[in-house]
């Protein structure tokens, strides 16, 4: 049977459309690379974002922290997480505690300290560290210390003096005169007065 050389010939793939097919699986590769790599920034991005606790005005408070309104229409930072603003635009108190103007202090059923002054958000600056109150020996419900003492259920139980005191924040870290406390990732001054971001260059 005689071959068809035309019919062969049609079928048979030119150079040049082999070498546009390989191109053209290339662009494809480098574009899926590509869209990947993007990818990765907007997760990086928006996981650093979600990280922050971000102010209707764009200021950026940290991990933990509430945004309250100032008295000059800005923000600040309540360095308690879902803190309770106060009226007085100034200070804040703990969760589950309320302001109280009239005694300056921030308090529940079962505890009573004082309130603590908010800080500029966006700005590395350094804070007032936090009293820590006794111990006691409450209901079931609080957190147990160590020393099977009790700490309200929003403080953490950190090593005092002589025995373990209540810092009014879920993770804190006590300061050298065990009466202060300071947030997680936080240092002490040497006074034990002021907390400052770990790696901050403000001197203490």
């Amino acid at each position: 049977m005689p071959i068809d050389i035309l019919s062969v010939q049609a079928r048979k793939p030119r150079i040049g459309q082999r070498r546009s097919t390989r191109t053209l699986h290339a662009d494809l590769t480098r574009m899926r690379i590509d869209t990947m790599q993007k990818w990765v920034v907007i997760c990086w991005v928006s996981l650093a974002l979600a990280a922050a606790d971000m102010c209707p005005n764009g200021g950026k408070c940290e991990e933990g922290q509430t945004c309250c309104k100032s008295p000059t229409n800005g923000y600040d930072c309540c360095p308690f997480d879902e803190g309770e603003c106060c009226g007085d635009h100034i200070h804040c108190c703990p969760k589950h505690t309320v302001c109280d103007m009239t005694t300056s202090s921030c308090g529940n059923a079962t505890v009573s300290l004082r309130w603590v002054e908010r800080v500029s958000a966006g700005l590395p600056t350094a804070t007032k560290s936090f009293r820590m109150i006794r111990s006691y020996m409450g209901e079931d419900e609080d957190n147990i210390c160590p020393d099977q003492s009790r700490c309200p259920a929003e403080f953490s139980c950190l090593k005092a003096l002589t025995r373990y005191g209540c810092c009014p924040l879920a993770q804190g870290v006590s300061c050298p005169d065990g009466k202060h406390c300071c947030p997680e990732g936080h240092q002490c001054s040497l006074d034990s007065r002021s907390c400052v971001k770990k790696g901050s260059t403000i001197s203490i």
